[in-house]
């Protein structure tokens, strides 16, 4: 698992933190066109000055699939200020 992340058996998570709030929006934002483009979509909580996400298949019961594993590898990928 990447670093950071949480995994149960029913969902993979992490919490992102930011030096100010608009730059955790930003990143929820850039979270959620990843997500447009491998059709699969987080849960994406944002606070001040943090985000978290979390990931289940919900049409697979709510289990951690490769499509959970593909979104947690694009979102490593981005570039976290």
């Amino acid at each position: 698992m990447a670093k950071g992340w949480q995994q149960t058996d029913r969902l993979i998570e992490k919490k992102f933190n930011f030096s100010n709030y608009l730059a955790g929006v930003e990143f929820a934002i850039r979270v959620a066109n990843i997500a447009e483009q491998v059709n699969h979509h987080p849960e994406i909580k944002i606070g001040f000055c943090w985000v978290a996400i979390s990931t289940t298949t919900h049409d697979k019961g709510n289990t951690i699939t490769n499509l959970d594993h593909k979104l947690v590898s694009e979102i490593d990928a981005m570039d976290v200020d």
